[in-house]
């Protein structure tokens, strides 16, 4: 299982970015954005790598690091979450 730590491009609040970790999946168009759950449960979804779905919103993203391992990416994006 592949996941890639993503910041969302459109959905920053004033200086606060937007960062998650996401299933590879989830990515379309180049990797350029990335398709999101409308329910709350979306944390529940990342960490089973839950296919997503047609009926998902788009959102435009910069992908910041690639991992096979979710451990390890956890820890990337804290480390990017606070630089």
């Amino acid at each position: 299982m592949s996941y890639a730590v993503v910041k969302f491009l459109d959905e920053a609040d004033d200086d606060e970015e937007i960062v998650s970790e996401v299933p590879l999946s989830w990515l379309v168009k180049d990797n350029k954005f990335c398709r999101w759950p409308s329910e709350k449960y979306a944390h529940i979804y990342i960490a089973k790598n839950f296919p997503p779905k047609d009926d998902w919103q788009e959102y435009p993203v910069e992908v910041e690091y690639i991992c096979g391992n979710y451990i390890i990416l956890i820890v990337f994006k804290i480390v990017i979450k606070f630089k």
